[in-house]
């Protein structure tokens, strides 16, 4: 009777040993199930080692041919703008040259992709095998497990990512009649096989046939034996209710509860990895934050992700998060405030209106340039809007535009040019270029403008932050108290502005 045939229900059957297989003895030598297992881990390493050397190879003969491209559409396009079929040839030349640059690009972005997921794959080519049997009579599909997926060059699928849909049966621990869910169409299928495998590169060290995922701890302990100090990727033996989170669906917030050592933080690491799969489209890890307690908990997990085949979200602490919105010189100061104080600022803001006293001057290089009187004009225009983001919103690009207002007509001023003639002739051509010599007032104006926001640019970051809005006095005045904690102006803030 083969291995699968004796295992008995939810009982894990062993195969191997520490040993490699080219000095195996005992049990690795007389068990087929392992020596078949070892001789597709072989197979499937070197087909691995070729895509990667042809990835590279792709990548090298890309970038050669979009030098020589560029090249020879340098030296042929004519930029000529005498007539108006000029200027239209030209634009088509110059669409024609980014069209190729683009697909360029894009053949080297699917090359540098497969490479990325041969980077992750031959440290453990797959974890897991399950069997399917999709037809009753028919022989069970055999797919294998991995932290990414990847194809061999006649799009046979070698190793198959653990996000995809059809990995779910693995996870559900359920043997038998089972289903899953793709492209909103429920598959049904009988999971005859879960297998999974402890692998090095290309050896096999042992593997497990269970119903259900590996939970004894000494078992546990011997599959993470030799790893770094990192956190590992725990794939292969996420538990029924870590799954529901993993793969749950995409809302807003979900909140997580466990006690500690329950798996939150792998569950977390994997959830983003599961929903960068599932976004993949639409969600980059440049639009992720993920908030860690310090320093060396963001140095811990700064592995898990790479290893699952995803570039890292950005890895903040709480205050790293919490300063770049707070006014300068104020510090995170005390984060923990009772959720009572939160709802007292809903409350209050819901029936809350502007007062003059609530809006402050921009200043900038001892220059007031937006006035509080202004900004209160600004807010009666809107005053059918209660106080809040929409009418913030609306405020906001109405001060922006009168600010460029201000900043030009100060580019029209004469003492505006003295002053950028009186600059050190380096720092003109910093920002200019050339020394400062305009040869027309309108060259003049453009010039100035670009001077004056470089030297107000505080006053330009500062719109873009609202800080004509004043915080505190409106707390004051709100919540009829002063010294709110960092977490609350922030609050505070975005209850206001959104």
């Amino acid at each position: 009777m083969s291995r699968e045939g004796q295992q008995s229900a939810g009982a894990p059957s062993v195969g191997g040993d520490l040993g490699r297989p080219s000095a195996a003895t005992g049990q690795e030598v007389t068990d087929p199930v392992f020596a078949a297992e070892q001789a597709h881990l072989s197979e499937t390493y070197g087909k691995l080692e070729k895509i990667g050397r042809d990835a590279l190879a792709a990548m090298e003969a890309v970038a050669a041919q979009a030098a020589e491209d560029k090249k020879n559409m340098a030296e042929e396009l004519a930029v000529n703008f005498a007539t108006w079929d000029d200027i239209l040839e030209t634009h088509a030349d110059i669409v024609a040259m980014n069209n190729i640059i683009e697909a360029h690009d894009m053949a080297n972005s699917v090359q540098a992709e497969r490479l990325r997921a041969v980077e992750v794959l031959l440290r453990e080519p797959y974890f897991a095998k399950i069997a399917l049997q999709f037809k009753e009579g028919a022989p069970a599909k055999e797919l294998y497990i991995g932290s990414a997926g990847i194809s061999d060059e006649n799009y046979r699928r070698l190793v198959v990512d653990w996000r995809s849909p059809v990995a779910e049966v693995y996870y559900n621990q359920t043997m038998g009649p089972t289903s899953y869910v793709a492209d909103g169409r429920t598959i049904h299928v009988d999971l005859k096989l879960r297998r999974q495998f402890e692998i090095e590169e290309d050896r096999l060290i042992t593997y497990f046939d269970s119903d259900v995922a590996i939970e004894d701890k000494l078992l546990l302990a011997s599959l993470s034996r030799g790893r770094s100090a990192h956190m590992q990727a725990i794939t292969a033996t996420i538990q029924r209710e870590q799954n529901a989170v993993v793969r749950h669906e995409d809302v807003p917030v979900l909140q997580v509860a466990g006690i500690a050592g329950s798996g939150k933080t792998s569950v977390l690491m994997q959830r983003i990895a599961y929903l960068f799969y599932q976004h993949r489209g639409a969600l980059d890890p440049t639009q992720v934050f993920l908030i860690s307690p310090n320093p060396v908990f963001g140095r811990y997990i700064d592995r898990v992700l790479p290893d699952l085949g995803e570039r890292n979200p950005e890895i903040l602490t709480w205050e790293e998060f919490l300063m770049p919105l707070l006014p300068a010189g104020r510090g995170a100061g005390e984060n923990d405030v009772p959720l009572e104080r939160l709802h007292a600022i809903d409350a209050a803001v819901a029936s809350f209106e502007f007062t003059r006293s609530d809006f402050r001057d921009i200043t900038s290089a001892g220059v007031r340039l937006l006035g509080g009187d202004a900004v209160e004009k600004v807010s009666a225009k809107f005053a059918n809007l209660p106080a809040g983001p929409h009418r913030a919103t609306l405020m906001a690009e109405e001060l922006s535009s009168r600010l460029t207002a201000r900043l030009k007509s100060l580019a029209a001023l004469e003492d505006t040019h003295d002053e950028i003639a009186s600059l050190p002739v380096d720092e003109q051509l910093r920002l200019f270029g050339e020394v400062f010599d305009p040869q027309s007032d309108e060259e003049a104006r453009t010039l100035a403008l670009t001077y004056l926001e470089e030297k107000h640019a505080g006053a330009l970051r500062a719109m873009d932050a609202m800080e004509w809005l004043d915080i505190d006095r409106v707390a004051a005045r709100l919540l009829g108290r002063e010294g709110l904690t960092s977490v609350e102006w922030v609050y505070l803030k975005m209850a206001l502005t959104g």
